[in-house]
């Protein structure tokens, strides 16, 4: 596929509701399951290793007004976390099958047991996560975070994580790290051939699929995009800093 049809897939999948890819997904794999997690710090290798397909939760952005989550959360609250229940309120998770939630912030330390509490059949587990990186016992206290949760996939869907799929699957995301950092560093370098919007949507797309899949388009992309007919343009580069937890709109990006 040309670098074209494939920004336009990676397009339309971000702009579909979590729970339908997840139902896509399944239909092609009858027995499949599926667990969301913010993407920071997520145990994708873990959920991978399972045989089950990891989605990046990243809240309801501008796609969802908040109807019901608002009354769960003090005011104060930020927006994301009031999406992500509102997600769940509005049906638009339907056919996700568990989330994990972890300390990454005050607000997603409590997520997990109001998750729980508003929708109690759901698959929910908390990832507890160390607060001192560099303490002697860190390794140690993570992989007994990671067996446990691995044992509660065991429990709750019957499927095992081995030593052999735990490799295997941190190789496969470690292999797509390393592609997306060469993505950026061609964006830094040759910024005519691909914008903002492209680059957002190829990365987030590649959150939504297999890891292979997200490999596959990624290098298809490092491969096309260096031919692509555009030349330099005379313009500033602008960096935006800030707290952005909200997913943007492209036209915000397009801007």
């Amino acid at each position: 596929m040309t670098p074209e049809q494939i920004l336009e897939q990676c397009r339309d999948l971000v702009s579909q509701p979590l729970g339908a890819v997840a139902e896509r997904w399944k239909a092609e794999r009858p027995g499949g399951r599926v667990v969301a997690a913010y993407p920071v710090w997520a145990p994708a290798e873990l959920v991978h290793a399972a045989g089950m397909l990891p989605l990046s939760l990243l809240g309801g952005g501008t796609s969802v007004e908040l109807t019901h989550a608002d009354a769960r959360f003090q005011s104060f609250v930020c927006s994301i976390a009031k999406s992500t229940l509102e997600l769940g309120f509005q049906d638009i998770v339907k056919g996700i099958d568990g989330f994990v939630f972890s300390n990454i912030c005050d607000v997603a330390r409590n997520l997990g047991s109001i998750y729980k509490r508003n929708f109690p059949g759901a698959f929910v587990e908390y990832l507890h996560l160390p607060q001192n990186s560099t303490s002697p016992g860190v390794t140690a206290y993570v992989a007994s975070e990671f067996r446990r949760l691995a044992e509660a996939f065991e429990g709750a869907f019957g499927l095992t994580v081995t030593e052999a799929a735990l490799t295997k699957a941190i190789e496969t995301y470690n292999a797509v790290r390393a592609r997306t950092r060469a993505l950026y560093a061609f964006r830094i370098a040759e910024p005519q051939k691909l914008s903002t919007t492209e680059l957002y949507v190829a990365l987030r797309a590649s959150t939504l699929v297999p890891p292979e899949q997200a490999i596959a388009w990624l290098d298809a992309l490092l491969d096309g995009l260096p031919r692509r007919d555009a030349r330099p343009r005379d313009r500033l580069r602008v960096v935006i800093e800030g707290a952005f937890c909200e997913q943007p709109p492209l036209g915000l990006l397009e801007v």
